[in-house]
């Protein structure tokens, strides 16, 4: 059961976010809206990006999870970003133990602007490191895991469209001997539809296969809805669902998310 507390915070998103049409934080000329809001998503830019996102997870046999995730992603030039996140996880069983709080996993990305080209696409190496910094064994994988990735940002001007493709490679690097070694590929393929007067459709498809459990699949959809309330600032609501695969290591009943971007 989606918890009231969450319920409310979703609510007063969706009425900042549709209600409020007027909201601005610093009005921009309307004609430069469209240009600088693309200019701020694109991760070739050198642009240091702030985000914090909170998410509530129901999985098929009831677990909930609450997540409170700050983002910061800052270049050291003009070829090379460093992204950090560190998760505050909230994790309440279904049947058995009580609610933990805490610290989760703490994620770093260093990424290299690798190749781009005049066509409006850019493509980026870079490797992700997850480590075992949680503060429960239930907030947590266990397992410090590094995943090799690709990704890009193709522009698609005539649709009104940007996209974000990633496949990414995830393996164990040790930790807790008594947890499941992670290893599995992801391919996402999300893209983000500009809408008028600054709203925007964000779909953002996944899929995995599980190489620890004989390739298993799964996918997952989340639809965000959002506006940019200016240039430098985007809030947004994003539900999602599991498409198949479920009560596999990446499925889940549904999750709702709340959350802004600010781009400095």
């Amino acid at each position: 059961m989606l918890s009231k507390s969450y319920v409310q915070w979703a609510l007063l998103f969706l009425l900042v976010i549709f209600i409020s049409p007027n909201f601005s934080i610093a009005e921009e000329p309307k004609e430069s809206r469209s240009l600088d809001s693309s200019k701020n998503l694109d991760p070739g830019r050198p642009k240091t990006r702030f985000f914090v996102r909170s998410e509530f997870r129901e999985d098929e046999v009831g677990n909930e999870v609450s997540i409170i995730s700050p983002l910061y992603d800052f270049p050291l030039n003009n070829e090379w970003s460093v992204r950090l996140q560190a998760p505050v996880v909230s994790r309440n069983p279904s049947l058995v133990g009580r609610t933990e709080t805490g610290m989760g996993d703490i994620t770093m990305r260093i990424a290299n602007k690798t190749f781009a080209n005049e066509g409006g696409a850019t493509w980026f190496l870079a490797l992700d490191t997850t480590w075992d910094t949680a503060s429960d064994a239930t907030l947590g994988k266990g397992k410090n895991r590094a995943a090799p990735t690709i990704f890009g940002f193709i522009k698609l001007p005539k649709l009104g469209i940007l996209a974000f493709p990633q496949i990414q490679t995830f393996i164990t690097l040790g930790g807790d001997d008594n947890r499941t070694d992670v290893n599995f590929t992801s391919v996402k393929f999300p893209f983000i539809k500009k809408m008028p007067d600054r709203y925007y459709l964000f779909v953002d498809p996944f899929v995995a296969w599980d190489h620890a459990r004989d390739e298993q699949s799964t996918g997952t959809l989340d639809l965000e809805v959002g506006r940019f309330v200016n240039p430098s600032m985007m809030l947004y609501a994003r539900p999602g669902t599991t498409l198949w695969g479920d009560n596999s290591a990446f499925s889940f009943k549904y999750n709702i998310e709340v959350g802004f971007r600010l781009f400095l």
